[in-house]
């Protein structure tokens, strides 16, 4: 009987499983028109730029007839690139402006359609610099500072270029949130940072975060096209990245990890691909339906879930594209299902060793059933201990609560309460030379009287007799 208890009990933990998971990891409603948007972001064009690099740049998108984002630096700092030969000196302030030898450039490939002129930063200075916190030029600035020089570069590059600039690039691609409430403020209409920056509700501000590294670009777009509805997609690269600029040091050290060449056959690829736009930040946040605070926050809600982190790296989906709503509730969703199988299987599993380990040694591992009962709660506590203690939970804490009540339960599997058992004389003389004591005999065990009932006679069958052939007399002479 139970035998059987366990069995149903195994039985009704995989249906239930297998019952909740469906729901979980059901795919979002797919768009009926899918389709993949790619940006390219050109950042840090300024007056300490390669003019050679940009022209080439320039030209590559315009030879595949496609546009891009060029993330324009107003008042770069002297310090961050070498002034180039024939560049602009910097003034007394360190700052070198965007001037008339390089916005000529810009402003005919925007007049073509070949590039959106964004605003990168004031001087895209690192204010951080020394600090153990990540570059940034306005994370912890004031609101009033942070209001007056994005101003100043965006009066700077609408007066230089005579047209209005309504796409902010934050230099190394960080913010808080007094940047967005300065930026709604200013009339931009589109905050393009990195995935992992704040959101704010704001008045007309979209957000465009970029989402994969160029090396990265054609594997992502492959694995979007085979999934179902719209994904947006970005990436960046700098003058300082081309192998071909090679009077401009990466100030990052990240290397050069791309060419000229190298950027010219991805373009020639995506062009090639049927369910593939290349466009500008400011094109494809007014395509989208919805570009503004609700994608933000619901991407955030999804980035930062506790569910997502405690899941061990290599279960944790690698996302490399801007999801909508419903696609980040689905990412969620499916966050939520991967732990919950996550927790089932380490338990099983530890309950199922525990339990095989018992039956290998005999159940030597508990000797009654209230043990396996008294583990399994002090198990839950420790659970629950760990559980308020530890935030937020990382997947080694995650993997250790679901190993607890899986060891509790395969004691409590295995237990069971055992009879005891008449020790024979030879038992008792090898416990007794242990200790060093002489043997006991054993007392004889007194014979049970035996008790008898009445006697109960068995009828007599009498067998019917047969008259035996008498021998002839003989006759006398």
């Amino acid at each position: 009987m139970v035998k059987r208890h366990h069995q149903i009990a195994w039985a009704t933990a995989i249906a239930a499983t297998a019952a909740l998971l469906p729901p979980l990891y059901a795919e979002a409603d797919p768009d009926p028109a899918p389709g993949i948007t790619v940006v390219f972001r050109y950042d840090d064009y300024s007056a300490a730029s390669q003019r050679d690099i940009d022209e080439r740049v320039i030209e590559l998108f315009r030879k595949h007839d496609c546009s891009f984002t060029v993330g324009a630096v107003p008042f770069i700092v002297s310090d961050l690139y070498p002034v180039a030969e024939g560049g602009t000196p910097p003034d007394e302030s360190g700052e070198r402006q965007l001037a008339a030898e390089k916005f000529g450039l810009l402003l005919n490939a925007a007049k073509e359609g070949v590039a959106e002129i964004a605003q990168h930063g004031s001087t895209h200075a690192n204010r951080l610099a020394g600090q153990d916190a990540p570059a940034s030029e306005f994370t912890g600035l004031s609101p009033q500072a942070q209001f007056a020089a994005i101003g100043r570069g965006k009066r700077h590059l609408e007066e230089l270029f005579g047209q209005p600039v309504y796409t902010f690039i934050p230099p190394f691609n960080t913010y808080d949130q007094s940047t967005i409430a300065a930026l709604d403020q200013l009339g931009f209409l589109v905050l393009s940072g990195d995935s992992s920056g704040p959101v704010a509700p704001t008045r007309d501000l979209g957000f465009a975060p970029q989402s994969c590294a160029l090396p990265e670009l054609k594997e992502t777009v492959t694995d979007l096209q085979s999934r179902p509805g719209n994904a947006f997609v970005l990436t960046i690269f700098h003058p300082q990245d081309l192998r071909e600029a090679e009077t401009m040091p990466n100030p990052y050290g990240l290397g050069k990890f791309t060419s000229l060449p190298e950027v010219d056959a991805l373009l020639g690829w995506l062009k090639q691909q049927p369910n593939v736009t290349i466009t500008t930040i400011a094109a494809a946040v007014a395509a989208e339906s919805e570009a503004g605070y609700d994608r933000m926050a619901a991407w955030c809600a999804y980035r930062d879930s506790p569910w997502r982190w405690a899941l061990p790296p290599a279960l944790q989906p690698h996302v490399r594209h801007y999801p909508d709503h419903a696609g980040s509730r689905h990412l969620w969703r499916r966050a939520v299902g991967t732990l919950c199988l996550y927790v089932l299987t380490i338990a099983f599993v530890m309950a199922g060793t525990v339990w095989g380990l018992g039956r290998f040694t005999g159940n030597v591992l508990v000797g009654r059933a209230y043990i396996g009962v008294l583990s399994l709660l002090g198990s839950l506590g420790a659970v629950a201990a760990l559980t308020v203690k530890l935030s937020p939970i990382g997947y080694k804490d995650i993997t250790l609560i679901a190993a607890l009540p899986g060891v509790a339960v395969g004691l409590l599997l295995c237990a069971r309460p055992r009879k005891p058992r008449a020790k024979n004389s030879s038992a008792l003389g090898e416990e007794a030379e242990e200790k060093g004591v002489e043997p006991k005999a054993e007392a004889p065990r007194p014979k049970e009287p035996k008790v008898e009932g009445p006697k109960v006679e068995e009828p007599k069958v009498e067998e019917p007799k047969v008259d035996e052939p008498k021998a002839p007399i003989p006759l006398e002479p």
